[in-house]
């Protein structure tokens, strides 16, 4: 922890699923580099992307590597902001529940064992 506050800035796991497929996670909160890069290996290839940044989506298998520009909207939250703001004012109903938000820090609060 970097120690700015009481939160935890810095979380990272490894974890094997049920079906044996291997995870690992690294979020750090506090870095002084902004890199968001997600990684998915498989047993043929890998798919690399960003979440929030305006990167190319990579597919590699094998030699071949694919770059896709895929670019992101100008405020990429602004859609689910959208949606929870109409759900509050009644206008309709949001993908995003107290619940759901609830299972992701579930997440982190068992990978921190305080669950």
């Amino acid at each position: 922890m970097a120690g700015y506050y009481s939160a935890e800035d810095t979380v990272s796991a490894s974890m094997i699923f049920e079906n044996s497929i291997q995870a690992s996670g690294l979020w750090c909160f506090c870095a002084g580099e902004n890199l968001d890069r997600c990684e998915i290996i498989g047993s043929d290839g890998k798919i690399v992307f960003s979440t929030f940044g305006d990167l190319p989506v990579i597919i590699k298998r094998g030699e071949e590597i694919m770059d896709l520009n895929i670019p992101h909207p100008e405020h990429i939250q602004q859609s689910l902001i959208q949606l929870i703001t109409n759900d509050l004012l009644g206008l309709g109903t949001s993908p995003s529940t107290g619940r759901s938000g609830m299972q992701t820090s579930w997440v982190m609060d068992t990978i921190l064992g305080r669950i």
